[in-house]
């Protein structure tokens, strides 16, 4: 989203894309197997990219246009749909820890308009998550992967998960 251009600080001239990017790029080298240099762009519908190349080459493949949405529920149905058509890619080869690189400003995962909502009522992108997550993979893979919410711009105070929710990391 446009808030993804806001520099990483007062005096930055380093943007929360500018570190989004970097740390997506670097991670992906580090998977193995299918999703090796493998990048999940989110926006109002996410999809995979395969990167190739060194680090500035993998840089230039990554459209900088940040002016889209931030449906982070969109990732995970990208996920899901790959699962989906791939069911020849052997479970091994999915990352047991997914790094999300974002200021936390996501869409909210439910919307129930018209209704009163209660605490019980609000499900977090965390909880929709694993509810996706659960439906295309064993419960015991969903229930121990990792996932690591990287905040770039730590002036914001959205949070994606709630810290009774196992399995969950948050950094800033």
């Amino acid at each position: 989203s446009g808030s993804m251009t806001t520099p990483c600080g007062r005096n930055s001239k380093v943007t929360a894309m500018d570190v989004c990017m970097s740390l997506g790029i670097y991670f992906s080298t580090l998977n193995e197997g299918a999703f090796h240099k493998h990048v999940i762009m989110f926006d109002d519908n996410s999809h995979v990219k395969k990167l190739s190349g060194e680090f500035c080459d993998m840089m230039k493949q990554v459209p900088r246009n940040a002016m889209g949405g931030t449906n982070f529920q969109s990732v995970v149905d990208e996920i899901v749909r790959v699962r989906r058509a791939s069911p020849n890619v052997p479970l091994e080869d999915y990352p047991k820890t997914l790094l999300i690189v974002s200021d936390m400003q996501f869409n909210p995962p439910t919307c129930r308009w018209g209704k009163q909502l209660t605490d019980a009522d609000i499900e977090t992108n965390y909880e929709a998550m694993k509810r996706k997550l659960y439906e295309v993979f064993p419960a015991e893979f969903v229930d121990e992967m990792k996932f690591i919410w990287w905040n770039v711009n730590s002036e914001l105070k959205d949070f994606p998960s709630r810290i009774e929710d196992g399995g969950t990391y948050m950094l800033g």
